[in-house]
């Protein structure tokens, strides 16, 4: 292991003894062997390192009896504690009022600030904190350097960390709804959290302190902070890479133990440790073999176990179990979700979490894979084996969990384990080893291959079909789907997988057919999947089939098993104008902008409504809005652009009103500056046309030509739309 590894490993010990917990050199050594695989040579070097800086700590002076008079422009009012990384001091800025509360002035030492991955840490943990005000996330005021040493000001929390309660009293007086609703409270403030784009990544109980007045939890301690992978491709400003191993061992889930890239998941793992460790007072421990999905599940099942012995109610130990699982994708969606379950059972209403089935025969294929694949399909029915020994049977089940199964590991991009099925034949676990180590042209390859050389095997052509979708072959996806669809009248995500294809590829007016058939044959609409329903719902909306438009996607807003995603809620406002309910579409968008402020989509067609009613001042509102989130929106550039050089006022009364009340509206500067910059953002054909026409409208614009040219340059417009830029030149000349 590098040095900079070493580092990393010695900057962690030093942050966990900072925040209070109980830590020796030995045996945080032998938790980073067990949680890296590294060599015993790794293990006496980094021993080496922590014993060198324990000695230097030994060697420091009570800085209680040393306190200086001010840090920069801060009073020091008292001294709180200190660490081997830092102290930290009770501070008021000298220009306080006499009510102002103190704060917490966090100073790093000498010898610290001299490792460069715990400065860094720490300065990363300033700029992460600064950026976020989140009711339960401890706030940084300042941040600063003094006498060559960086410190923060945070909030001064008065009161103990989870760690220190648990280890001062072994079993303290909580009951199973309090530990719920505390946990809940963390929860929701860790998806605002994600909601800002930030992922912990170092969730326990030492770095969770409790109000001694409030009795709230503060999440504190942002030195591993990450970005999100969506906040990622705008820039990674993270330390870490794939197979950097960063975090607590104890409370790494398994992708975090591997080294990947962690997601919202990994909080929501770490959150369910939180929860086992407050209700049993018990350390959770970590598999000998880091990322071990196998292992992991045994590990689960002991906790549960454990759980149930300290008489934790069976509710309670389901949401462990669900936010806790192997496999990233069984957990809950999100930090509310989880929130919302352990409120629900904090207050002693019903909660929804159940075990499910697909989960249980997935983890008894990643246990027992050896066995499944002798017996065939297995089923886990209240913990009892049952085993179908019809032939026919026993194969179609087969069939339909393979197809179910590959539809989550490639329609969903959810890694599978294993497919513990003789049908799937060895070319597509080839091709789904290549998906998911993301070569996805590799893995069309593969299962396109098989699927001509096996016409009448549906299951090659469903997984070629998906394949195809996921890498935008749509013709292909089509084409592959259709056999699949016909095969398998009766199973759900087929015809769901070819109504997608139908619906990329173009072709309207079969996906209408195909998207009603799937409605009609239902025998129970509510059993439809609400992913199913939505998308009978927008294959309707773009034939004009309001009716069942509406009453697909209220099907699916309604459906009792999963709340409605921001998606459906954009559709059925979609719906709803165009069905001319216009308050009901706006309260759609309203509703929208209360769960995601930042969800661009739902802002566009907002805006767009706006447009569309004539209310020209508010939709210019609305999409310079959009322009904050993303300011290379080219749809909300094509808007404005469109807007500025007049709308429709020439055709319509009610704009030409808007324009006469509000002048400063109509501004062909303005527009050309936005057709400017929708050309160059984007290869829309629909933003392409926008910007031809707002071209259309303009005198000669040196600035305008000069962006249609480049236009003109690229290779995919298409000849009508190459013949449509050039005549717009023409009358720009």
């Amino acid at each position: 292991m590098s040095d900079t590894s070493l580092e990393d490993a010695l900057a962690d010990y030093i942050a966990r003894r900072q925040s209070g917990e109980s830590l020796s050199p030995r045996p945080f050594v032998d938790e980073c062997l067990t949680a890296t695989n590294q060599d015993e040579r790794f293990g006496a070097r980094l021993l080496d390192a922590i014993e060198a800086f324990e000695r230097t700590n030994r060697q420091l002076p009570d800085l209680q009896a040393l306190l200086p008079e001010r840090i920069d422009a801060w009073r020091v009012r008292g001294f709180v504690g200190q660490g081997t990384f830092g102290r930290v001091f009770r501070v008021r800025a000298v220009d306080a009022n006499p009510t102002d509360p103190d704060l917490a002035l966090k100073l790093l030492h000498e010898d610290t600030a001299m490792l460069p991955r715990a400065l860094e840490r720490f300065r990363r943990e300033g700029e992460s904190l600064q950026a976020l005000r989140i009711p339960g996330i401890v706030r940084c005021h300042a941040a600063g350097v003094f006498e060559g040493c960086p410190y923060l000001v945070l909030d001064l929390i008065e009161g103990r960390s989870l760690d220190a309660i648990l280890r001062s009293s072994p079993d303290p007086d909580w009951s199973p709804a309090r530990v719920a609703l505390l946990v809940a409270s963390l929860a929701r403030s860790i998806h605002a959290l994600h909601a800002s784009g930030f992922v912990h990544r170092d969730i326990k109980p030492g770095n969770i302190v409790l109000d001694e007045r409030t009795g709230t939890p503060t999440l504190v301690d942002f030195g591993l902070v990450g970005q999100s992978d969506e906040h990622r491709r705008h820039g990674d400003p993270t330390l870490t890479k794939a197979g950097d191993v960063v975090g607590t061992p104890a409370y790494m889930s398994p992708e975090q133990a591997r080294g990947e890239h962690c997601d919202a998941r990994t909080d929501i793992w770490a959150l369910g440790l939180v929860l086992f460790e407050l209700l049993t007072s018990r350390t959770p421990s970590r598999p000998r073999t880091a990322g071990s999905k196998r292992l992991e599940i045994r590990e689960r099942k002991r906790r549960n176990q454990a759980l149930a012995d300290s008489g934790t109610p069976p509710g309670l130990i389901a949401i462990h179990d669900r936010a806790t699982s192997a496999f990233a994708g069984d957990r809950f969606a999100d930090a509310r979700e989880l929130a919302n379950e352990l409120e629900a059972f904090g207050q002693g209403t019903r909660t929804r979490t159940r075990p499910e089935l697909r989960k249980r025969v997935r983890e008894a294929i990643t246990l027992h894979p050896i066995l499944l694949t002798a017996v065939g399909i297995v089923l886990v029915i209240g913990g009892t084996w049952a085993i179908f020994d019809a032939r026919q049977a026993q194969q179609n089940r087969r069939t339909m969990s393979t197809l179910r199964a590959l539809d989550r590991a490639l329609a969903h991009d959810e890694q599978v384990e294993r497919l513990a099925f003789d049908d799937l034949r060895i070319e597509l676990r080839s091709a789904l080893d290549a998906w998911t180590s993301n070569d996805r042209s590799r893995a069309f390859e593969i299962a396109s291959t098989c699927a001509a050389s096996a016409p009448g095997d549906a299951i090659a052509g469903f997984a070629a079909g998906l394949t195809a979708l996921g890498t935008r072959r749509f013709s292909d996806a089509s084409r592959f789907l259709s056999r699949s669809a016909r095969a398998f009248p009766d199973v759900e995500v087929c015809q769901l997988q070819y109504l997608r294809a139908l619906r990329a590829v173009g072709a309207r007016s079969e996906a209408h057919v195909q998207g009603r058939t799937l409605w009609e044959r239902a025998d129970n609409r509510k059993a439809l999947a609400p992913e199913t329903t939505h998308e009978i719902a927008k294959a309707a909306l773009d034939q004009g089939d309001t009716d069942l438009a509406r009453d697909a996607i209220q099907a699916a807003l309604d459906h009792p098993a999963r709340e409605p995603s921001l998606s459906m809620y954009n559709t059925a406002a979609i719906v709803a104008s165009s069905r001319g309910d216009r308050e009901r579409a706006m309260r759609y968008y309203e509703l929208i902008k209360e769960r995601d402020p930042q969800y661009v989509l739902g802002r566009y067609n907002e805006a767009y409504a706006l447009d569309s009613q004539c209310r020209i001042d508010e939709a210019r509102r609305a999409y310079e809005a959009i322009l904050v989130l993303d300011p290379n929106h080219a749809k909300s550039l094509a808007c404005l652009a469109w807007l500025h050089s007049g709308s429709g006022r020439a055709t319509c009364d009610k704009c030409k009103a808007e324009f006469e009340a509000k002048p400063e509206l109509f501004d062909l500067a303005r527009a050309e500056e936005y057709a400017i910059a929708a050309a160059r953002s984007s290869q829309s054909a629909d933003v392409l046309r926008t910007v031809l026409s707002v071209a259309a409208r303009l005198a000669r614009r040196d600035s305008l030509r000069s962006a249609l040219t480049e236009v003109q340059q690229r290779k995919t417009l298409s000849d009508k739309e190459l013949g449509r830029v050039t005549r717009a030149l023409q009358r720009l000349e």
